[in-house]
């Protein structure tokens, strides 16, 4: 869930300026170009930016096209459609990102402050049902393009009707769908309607495929089943859930 390179955060980068009527350009209050010493486009004051299944808004906004790279600062939102289904908001006070290396990152107004992420409609994916985290937060957001990976860092919690995790640390592989959580002993309660369960570890890392959820380091934790496990195992199922 936390593939957040992806999710149209970079979509003003491409700095597209021309008939406000178009849904690919960017809308401001004010616009100033600058040729030197560098060149630049600033939009000032309700900056949105809008394409087929992204979304982007903040109250300023810079692309710096010799340097290739942009920064927003204000009320910063990006929003996106999946294509495995639903929708991710992002939410954050500064985000810069550099075109060149493909890093990028979005802080909260200051060090106090998180960056929170909102999921709505159906996300059909192994992830997600696994943790089934509806929301998260954290103090900020890293991303690496080339990587393909997405790091949620400091004081980092996931919660929704089908879990919560709690870690320093959250980091996603786009390409294996992982997430694995690192940092002050990091924990996740998983819940289903057959199953739950709770773990404590010094790393927690989450699988798709296979839907594994595995803890390493001096691990505590419990699964409870609401009925007998091995009713299905008889029958030639597979357990609800995955493993833990």
């Amino acid at each position: 869930m936390f593939c957040l390179a992806w999710l149209g955060v970079a979509a003003p980068a491409e700095c597209a300026v021309g008939d406000p009527l178009l849904g690919s350009v960017v809308r401001s209050k004010e616009y100033v170009v600058r040729r030197a010493p560098r060149k630049q486009e600033e939009f000032i004051g309700e900056v949105r930016y809008r394409r087929e299944d992204r979304k982007f808004s903040s109250d300023w906004a810079l692309c710096d096209h010799d340097a290739r790279q942009w920064r927003a600062r204000g009320n910063v939102r990006a929003e996106s459609r999946w294509e495995e289904g639903g929708t991710v908001l992002l939410e954050g006070q500064d985000a810069v990102h550099d075109e060149r290396t493909g890093l990028g990152r979005l802080i909260g107004a200051s060090s106090r402050d998180f960056v929170t992420l909102t999921r709505s409609g159906p996300l059909k994916t192994g992830m997600a049902t696994l943790l089934g985290s509806d929301k998260a937060r954290a103090r900020r957001l890293e991303w690496d393009e080339p990587a393909r990976t997405a790091t949620l860092i400091g004081d980092v919690r996931l919660f929704g009707p089908h879990g919560d995790a709690e870690a320093e640390q959250a980091l996603y592989r786009h390409d294996d769908r992982s997430l694995t959580l690192s940092g002050r002993r990091p924990y996740v309660a998983p819940r289903e309607k057959e199953w739950s369960a709770a773990a404590q570890a010094e790393t927690i890392r989450a699988a798709s495929e296979p839907r594994t959820l595995r803890a390493e380091g001096a691990v505590k934790g419990w699964i409870h089943f609401e009925k007998d496990p091995m009713a299905d195992v008889r029958r030639g199922r597979r357990l609800p859930g995955g493993r833990l």
